[in-house]
């Protein structure tokens, strides 16, 4: 059935986007530009032998073939997407010679060349008209979406019948407006199987052809309907003519029944001319779906450690750098953060062992380290999780102590030697080998150990000996549970060298997964040696990529003009470190070296294979933030291109992967390819509430994250959370993303660079929203493979960010006018520790328990000491915190 659909525009209060085409258009026709609307086909892939390869492929022209100065247009500024549907200035303006076309009929109705009614009163801004280029597509049979009456939006001048169907139409931008958003959020049709591809504004010279023979054309048939209700849809006649309907509303409010596809911001009124009521301009502070409850005064909990791992070295700074090297070769790649640590800190109350996936030593260890140890792989504060450590020659007195038994209290250290190993598939290995003068057959196989606080019972047991001496080299020893291990090496697997350096990454890929239930690398292979200079490679081999640089060409332009006395031959240099970019115009200007870990190639004019514009600057609602964005898929940190000079304010730089990623207290930031990461520059004047606040700004932006999913469709219920200071959290658990801000001083103004990551489609190290998305369309029976299931569907990095920079910057804003309560009922409504009981230890030692009760205006976290009224503050550059287990130690 065939449907007359009528578009009408909003007000100003209903549809933003009607101002936004309409001012946009007003700007570039001032600048004599031509704006177009355009959809984009699908690439016109053709048979010919002459060419390579015996295909042609047909690249459709900027502007129209109807325009014939085509030839010179040159593209300005992408102004909008909307799917397959552009919008984009040209220039020169586009000019139609119309000597060659037909006038339409100048009074009554017609049906040729399409149906129109000449005796439609249009109300045209005379003054202020322009003339447009409409341009339709043949197609087989009916066109796939609504019948639009084009001479409602202006008076119909002239046409031509090519390729595409042309019409002259001279209208306003209002009305030009009003079309244009009906074709960005539709598919209308001019007339049966013409759908509309292209809106062009231009300048017509010459005059067209008159119809001579114009009373010869027949009138349409209509059949007038007289309905009693007070809006009819429009429907189809039995003889296929449309029907005639009637509104008894206003024109600027009526809106078809059935089918009617209302653009953004836009309401359907009632037949009667009563408008909606205006938007809710604060429903972005208010949490759609509210959380799931959590027990009072709880904190959250790991539902698994963190993939932090602890190396420990008390040899050389060669040794230190070649553990870490074999480590990472042999672990899964993203999986885990390597981290130095000292025997001072595993010793003292840190609480670094509820953080800690493994403990990796190397080098003797004092017996002090024993009692940290043995609470670790007991799983002491940690709900009975134990911990893994991997000591390689800890040394006769550490063992000593930490093996009560005959065979052991009699070892002694001796000058280091070669042994012979073999263990399971691997062969008489040379490795160097700390000799203890214990036999492996006087190894118990169970013993009872000493802990901080009671006791406990562990197995022994012997993985591998020298070849020769029969010694032990490889021991584990595991708790009761299983769950805590110790594995004890006393050869050197990590600093082997020459032809075993290979097998020993095998071995250890062997010992990490199968005893210490860690995730490593399906291959390991041995690591580069460590280079100060420049590399094309990053961690573990990754290729560094080129950068892209996105956003509207005037403000592309705006931006290197900014910067141009900083640039020399178009390179910028960032920071004193040696990072430096250049702006090339085409992949030509890229230097043979390519990118580095210090030079990144950013290109003007192209977009990025794997990152998609479209989806982005679609979602993206902002007037600054995220405007302008540096892309690239590998880089060594987002954070790396702001911490230079000012760039500019909401400047984004985005990246697939991270070689360095940073997190907050110069921690490591996972950063894996599905992880949605950026780094942001905003400029806030000195004198503003953030301006004189700025520790809430990280709270504010971890605030906008997760406020903007829960904001998408089908997502209102994903239990995400907000850990102070500066932690995304799914439900009470797992970590999946993270938040750091920079601040410096100007003049007159506070430059804050950003860094945020959040775990959108990576599996690996925790958990991703899409694996939340999964989880609550299977336990609500939901197949969104179904177009009819109301699921929610996977997210994409694109989408995510876009929506988070539009939520941003609205959440700024209202904090900047005076909204700040209305934002933090927001904030606590994902806060994870109301009423929470903490314990703080102060400089002096001295402890205070007390339960958290919010955060004052600069986001340091307010605690309520047991038994008083008063309330004091933790700040978190001084601190750190364990609020897994409610602790809050300073910072040595």
């Amino acid at each position: 059935m065939l449907f007359t659909i009528y578009y009408v525009a909003a007000t100003w209060i209903q549809s933003w986007r009607l101002n936004y085409v309409k001012n946009k258009v007003n700007e570039y026709l001032v600048r004599n530009a031509t704006v177009v609307l355009y959809q984009v086909p699908e690439v016109d892939i053709t048979s010919d032998a002459t060419a390579e390869g015996g295909f042609t492929v047909q690249v459709p022209s900027v502007s129209s073939n109807y325009c014939v100065n085509k030839d010179d247009a040159k593209l300005g500024d992408l102004l909008w997407n909307v799917g397959n549907k552009r919008v984009y200035s040209l220039f020169p303006k586009q000019n139609v010679d119309l000597n060659q076309w037909i006038s339409f009929k100048d009074k009554g109705s017609s049906v040729f060349p399409i149906n129109t009614d000449i005796n439609n009163i249009i109300e045209i801004d005379m003054d202020n008209k322009i003339e447009v280029l409409i341009e339709a597509d043949f197609l087989d049979g009916q066109g796939p979406g609504e019948f639009a009456k084009i001479d409602t939006y202006g008076v119909l001048k002239a046409w031509k019948a090519s390729d595409h169907f042309g019409i002259i139409m001279e209208t306003d931008v209002n009305n030009l407006a009003r079309l244009g958003l009906c074709f960005l959020f539709g598919h209308p049709n001019i007339q049966d199987g013409m759908e509309i591809i292209r809106l062009e504004t231009v300048s017509c010279s010459g005059q067209p052809c008159r119809l001579l023979n114009a009373d010869s054309i027949p009138m349409p048939r209509t059949i007038l309907l007289q309905s009693t209700k007070e809006s009819d849809s429009a429907e189809e006649a039995e003889d296929g003519y449309m029907k005639s309907i009637s509104f008894t509303g206003s024109a600027s409010t009526a809106s078809a029944k059935s089918g009617s596809p209302k653009g953004p911001g836009s309401t359907t009124a009632s037949s009667k001319g009563s408008t909606s009521a205006p938007p809710d301009n604060d429903a972005f502070l208010t949490r759609k779906c509210p959380a799931p409850p959590l027990p009072q005064g709880s904190s959250p909990h790991h539902s698994q450690k963190p993939p932090n791992i602890l190396i420990l070295c008390t040899g050389s700074q060669d040794v230190a750098v070649q553990s870490k090297e074999a480590l990472e070769a042999t672990l899964q790649k993203h999986k885990y953060v390597l981290y130095s640590t000292s025997q001072s800190e595993v010793c003292s109350s840190t609480p670094w062992a509820d953080n800690t996936s493994m403990l990796f030593t190397h080098g003797r260890l004092g017996g002090d380290m024993v009692k940290p140890i043995l609470n670790y792989i007991s799983g002491s504060g940690d709900g009975g999780e134990g911990g893994k450590v991997w000591c390689v020659c800890p040394g006769a007195e550490f063992l000593r102590l930490l093996l009560p038994c005959p065979a052991v209290s009699s070892a002694k250290d001796s000058l280091e030697s070669k042994g012979v190993v073999s263990y399971k598939q691997w062969k008489g290995l040379k490795l160097p080998h700390c000799s203890l003068g214990v036999r492996a057959s006087e190894i118990p196989t169970s013993l009872e150990l000493a802990k901080s606080q009671g006791k406990i019972n562990v197995s022994l047991k012997v993985l591998a000996t020298e070849d020769n001496s029969h010694e032990p080299v490889l021991l584990l020893i595991s708790t009761q549970t299983g769950a805590g291990k110790i594995l004890i090496s006393l050869v050197k697997l990590s600093t082997g060298t020459g032809e075993s350096e290979q097998k020993c990454l095998e071995i250890m890929n062997e010992l990490m997964s199968s005893h210490l239930g860690l995730s490593t690398s399906s291959s390991s292979s041995v690591p580069p040696s460590v280079s100060s200079s420049p590399s094309s490679k990053g961690s573990q081999g990754t290729t560094f990529t080129n950068g892209y640089f996105l956003g509207r060409h005037e403000l592309k332009l705006e931006f290197l003009s900014h910067i141009k006395d900083r640039m020399k031959d178009n390179v910028l240099s960032i920071n004193s470190g040696g990072l430096s970019l250049k702006f090339c115009q085409s992949i030509a200007d890229i230097p043979k070296s390519g990118a580095t870990s210090s030079f990144l190639p950013v290109l003007l004019h192209t977009c990025p294979p794997k990152f998609s514009t479209v989806e982005y600057f679609e979602n993206l609602q902002t007037e600054s933030i995220g405007r302008l964005v540096i892309y690239s898929r590998i880089l060594t940190s987002t954070m790396n291109l702001l911490t230079g000079p000012v760039l500019h304010h909401g400047i984004v730089v985005i990246a697939s992967q991270q070689t360095e990623g940073k997190g907050r207290s110069s921690n490591v930031w996972l950063s894996p390819e599905g992880c949605a990461m950026f780094s942001l520059q905003l400029v806030l004047p000195d004198t503003s509430y953030l301006g004189r606040h700025a520790p809430l700004l990280q709270h504010i932006i971890a605030l906008a994250v997760v406020s903007a999913i829960n904001g998408i469709q089908g997502c209102e219920e994903l239990d995400l959370r907000l850990k102070w200071p500066n932690d995304i959290y799914s439900g009470n658990s797992s970590k999946i993303g993270g938040v750091i801000v920079n601040s410096t001083s100007t003049k007159n103004s506070l430059v804050c660079n950003v860094g945020c990551g959040l775990n959108v489609s990576n599996s690996v190290p925790t958990v991703c929203v899409n694996d939340l998305i999964k989880e609550r369309n299977k336990s609500k029976g939901i197949n969104v493979a179904n177009k009819d299931a109301k699921g929610a569907v996977p997210l994409t990095m694109e989408k995510v960010l876009a929506r988070t920079f539009t939520q941003l910057e609205k959440l700024i804003e209202a904090v900047q006018s005076d909204k700040v309560d209305k934002v933090m009922k927001l904030y606590y409504d994902y806060w994870l520790h109301s009423d929470a009981e903490v314990k703080v230890t102060f400089p002096s030692g001295q402890t205070q328990s007390g339960v958290i009760t919010g955060i004052d205006a600069f986001g340091f976290l307010q605690v309520k000491p047991s038994g008083s009224s008063s309330v004091f503050t933790v700040h978190p550059d001084g601190n750190s915190f364990d609020m897994m287990q409610g602790l809050i130690i300073p910072k040595k």
